[in-house]
Formats: structure tokens, C-alpha cells, sequence
């Protein structure tokens, strides 16, 4: 008898921990989902805590905590506001290399934007394009390193790549 009640023990914590490892995943994608809003998160980090959490665990819901009190503004606006800077970029970056004096003239008027399509000759061109499909599919590291690689990166992206970096941070944590 006392070997059926230590199998019910055992079937009654396997299934509380699967019940509680189906709320973690479902919290853990909420975050994502307030994350990539610029909503915060914070009340759902702090329900992590309440779970039976590994070491390891234990130190991502840390991080988050202390990652969840900045101010993001989300994954929406990291692409707009990519999209502003790559257009100015490309504006200082044609009127440099061609020095003509036309161009100047129309680049107060126009806005340019690098294409998306892989046809693109210009190195620099084909880095922004790339940084930019990299953003629009979520891989926000390697558009960080794409864009780092530019010259004049840092005047122009250093704000933009910290904002990117807290949310490599964050999803980092997540997994």
C-alpha cells in the first residue's frame, strides 16, 4: 500500500509541474508579446517568481526584474525609428560620395530609404538592407552588428542600438 501512495505522490507532482511549466511558457510569452508592445511587463515577472524555478531560472527572472524597469517603447517603433535614421543616413552617406550639388538640393525634399531586394551593388546600400530584413524578422543582434560595422555608426545608430540591445537583453533572458 505504501508503494501506490508514493506512485500517487509521484503522478500528482509530475502533473503539477507540467500544469505549472504550461503557466510559465504561457507568462513567459506574454512578456514577449508586451515586450515587442513596449507595454510593461513587470506584474508578469514578478508572477515567475511565484513558480518552483531552477537556479538558472532564477537568475533570468532577476534580470528581467531589473530589465523590466526601463523604459521600451517596442518593436514597432524600433522599426520606425530605424527606418528615420537609415533615411538620413543615406542622405548624408549620397551627398558625401557624389559631392553634387543637385543631389544636396533634392535630398531636402525627398527621403531615401535602402531597397529590400537583394539586388543592391553598394556595400554600404546592401548592409542597410540588410540590417533592416534582419530587424523586420526579429533578429535584432545581428541588425546591431550589421549597423555596427558602418562607418559613422555611432553617430548615427548608438541610440538606436541601445535600444535594441535592452530588447536582445530581454529575449535573451526569456529563453
Amino acid at each position: 500500500m505504501q508503494k501506490l501512495d508514493n506512485i500517487n505522490n509521484v503522478n500528482q507532482f509530475s502533473s503539477q509541474n507540467n500544469q505549472s511549466s504550461g503557466y510559465i511558457k504561457n507568462l513567459v510569452h506574454l512578456i514577449r508579446l508586451k515586450l515587442d508592445n513596449g507595454s510593461n511587463f513587470i506584474e508578469e515577472v514578478e508572477l515567475l517568481q511565484d513558480f518552483q524555478l531552477t537556479v538558472e531560472q532564477l537568475a533570468n527572472v532577476e534580470k528581467l526584474l531589473i530589465l523590466a524597469t526601463n523604459n521600451f517603447s517596442g518593436l514597432t517603433k524600433l522599426n520606425e525609428d530605424l527606418d528615420d535614421i537609415l533615411s538620413e543616413y543615406l542622405q548624408n552617406y549620397y551627398v558625401k560620395k557624389n559631392k553634387n550639388s543637385y543631389i544636396k538640393y533634392f535630398t531636402n525634399f525627398i527621403s531615401i530609404e535602402p531597397s529590400l531586394n537583394d539586388n543592391i551593388q553598394d556595400t554600404t546600400v546592401h548592409a542597410l538592407s540588410v540590417a533592416k530584413i534582419n530587424l523586420l524578422n526579429k533578429n535584432v543582434e545581428t541588425s546591431i552588428n550589421q549597423l555596427s560595422s558602418l562607418s559613422d555608426s555611432e553617430y548615427f545608430f548608438a541610440v538606436w542600438i541601445k535600444q535594441a540591445e535592452y530588447y536582445v537583453k530581454v529575449t535573451n533572458a526569456l529563453n
